[in-house]
C-alpha cells in the first residue's frame, strides 16, 4: 500500500494530463467562433479582476508570448477597450466592454453545461474535499522558492 506522500505525488501526476484535457475541452467548446482560448483566458481575468494591466493578465494567465496577439483581436471585435496605465509606462491597461462580458458569459454558460453533465458522478462533499487539497498544494508550491538558472 501506497504511503501518504507517494498519494499526494500520484494526486499532482494527474494535474498536466488534466489540465491537456481541460484545455483541449475549452478550445473545443471554442469551435466556430472568434475566440481563442487565450482570448478566453483574458475575458475571465477581466471579469474576475475589473481592469488590469497586461503584465498583471500575463502573470495571471501565463499567456505572456500571445498575449498581444489576442490583446488586438479583442480590441478589434470591441470585446476590451485598452489604454495606457498612468501607473507603468509602456503598459496597457485592459478593461472588458458590455459585450465582452456577454462573450465571455456565453462561453462561460456553456462550459457550466458541460461540467453538470461531467459532475453528475462526483459530490459536492468530493469536490470540497479536492478544492481543499489542491489550495493546500497550490499553496505549498506558490511558497516554493525558485532557483533561476545559471
Amino acid at each position: 500500500m501506497s504511503n501518504h506522500s507517494d498519494r499526494i505525488y500520484e494526486l499532482i501526476q494527474i494535474i498536466n494530463p488534466l489540465y491537456r484535457g481541460v484545455f483541449q475541452a475549452v478550445e473545443a467548446n471554442l469551435q466556430g467562433t472568434s475566440t481563442t482560448v487565450a482570448m478566453r483566458a483574458v475575458l475571465e481575468v477581466l471579469k474576475a479582476c475589473g481592469p488590469s494591466a497586461t503584465t498583471t493578465i500575463a502573470e495571471i494567465t501565463g499567456i505572456a508570448s500571445c498575449l498581444d496577439p489576442s490583446t488586438d483581436a479583442l480590441v478589434k471585435q470591441e470585446l476590451v477597450t485598452v489604454a495606457p496605465d498612468p501607473k507603468q509606462p509602456g503598459v496597457q491597461v485592459l478593461t472588458i466592454t458590455e459585450a465582452g462580458e456577454r462573450e465571455f458569459a456565453r462561453i462561460h454558460e456553456k462550459e457550466k453545461a458541460n461540467l453538470a453533465k461531467i459532475g453528475e458522478n462526483i459530490s459536492a462533499d468530493d469536490v470540497s474535499a479536492c478544492l481543499r487539497v489542491l489550495q493546500t498544494l497550490n499553496q505549498a508550491f506558490a511558497a516554493a522558492p525558485v532557483k533561476k538558472a545559471s
